[in-house]
C-alpha cells in the first residue's frame, strides 16, 4: 500500500540514486528538491525539482479502497552551454528525466503516466534554460 507521501518522498531517493555521479547513464545533476524553487535556489546546475499539485480520486466502490492518480511536476534547470553557445544541456536533462521515469530506477515506473513536456530556453540573461514535465501516478489508497 502506498501513500502520496511514500511516492512523493520515493520520488526524490530514487532520483538521487539514478543521478548519481557513477552513474554513466544519466546526466550529473547537482541536486533534487522537493518543492516550489526558482533557477536561482541552485548554487549549481543541472537541478532538479518536482511537487504534487494535485491528487484526484480516479475509482471509487464505496469501500476502504480508493484509486487515485498523483499529479506531479517535475522541472530542471540548466545553464546556457557556454562552450558552444547550444541549450543542448536543458534538452539532455529533459530525456535522462524521462528515461529515469520509464527505467526501474524508478520505483513506481509501471504505474507512471509521461505528460507533456515545456522546454523554455533563454530566461531574462539568456543564460537560464528549464523544462517541466507532468506526470501521473496511479496508486491505491486504503484505509
Amino acid at each position: 500500500m502506498s501513500t502520496r507521501k511514500d511516492i512523493i518522498n520515493q520520488l526524490k531517493t530514487d532520483m538521487v540514486n539514478a543521478f548519481d555521479a557513477t552513474n554513466v547513464s544519466y546526466m550529473n545533476v547537482t541536486e533534487v528538491v522537493c518543492g516550489i524553487v526558482n533557477f536561482d535556489y541552485f548554487a549549481t546546475r543541472p537541478a532538479v525539482a518536482y511537487w504534487a499539485f494535485s491528487d484526484e480520486k480516479n475509482d471509487e466502490y464505496l469501500d476502504d479502497e480508493r484509486h487515485r492518480i498523483l499529479n506531479i511536476i517535475i522541472y530542471g534547470y540548466t545553464d546556457l552551454n557556454n562552450v558552444d553557445q547550444n541549450y543542448d544541456d536543458i534538452y539532455d536533462l529533459a530525456d535522462d528525466v524521462e528515461r529515469f521515469l520509464m527505467s526501474s530506477d524508478w520505483t513506481y515506473t509501471d504505474c507512471t503516466l509521461l505528460g507533456d513536456i515545456i522546454v523554455t530556453v533563454g530566461g531574462t540573461d539568456n543564460q537560464r534554460c528549464m523544462f517541466d514535465l507532468t506526470i501521473q501516478v496511479e496508486y491505491v489508497q486504503e484505509f
